[in-house]
């Protein structure tokens, strides 16, 4: 999980800019990376990729792996996101589906560096999904 603090200093009119900001972050706040819904096969498969089955085939936590590693890259997207909502250019709505497709392609592109013979499967299978509010 990645979470950012901001500070907001503004001159004027605050209950005006506090009411335009609680409107742009209304609605869902979570969005879900990973291969939601994909068929039982590929999951089997990818659950083998990422948990390894012994000494010829190691672990290799592909999904973990791709957000670590992208932490610099998701991180500076939420910045981004963060003052346009803020500046009133988008709304969460708007900038959670940017953030799913990022994450997207950068589990996309680690799995493609696996090699393994399931990898393009794992690769398609691979989708986002913007959760609504009370879901797990």
């Amino acid at each position: 999980m990645i979470s950012i603090t901001t500070k907001i200093q503004r001159r004027g009119d605050a209950d005006r800019v506090l009411k335009r900001l609680r409107a742009a972050l209304e609605g869902p706040s979570t969005v879900k990376v990973g291969l939601i819904g994909a068929p039982p096969a590929v999951t089997e498969a990818a659950q083998r990729l990422h948990e390894g089955t012994g000494a010829d085939n190691p672990p290799r936590p592909f999904i973990s792996k791709a957000m670590f590693d992208g932490r610099p890259a998701l991180k500076a997207r939420l910045h981004e996101q963060g003052r346009a909502i803020l500046n009133g250019q988008e709304t969460l709505a708007d900038a959670l589906p940017k953030l799913g497709e990022a994450a997207q392609q950068m589990i996309r592109d680690r799995i493609a560096t696996e090699k393994v013979p399931d990898s393009p499967a794992m690769a398609a299978a691979v989708t986002w999904k913007v959760e609504p509010e009370g879901e797990p």
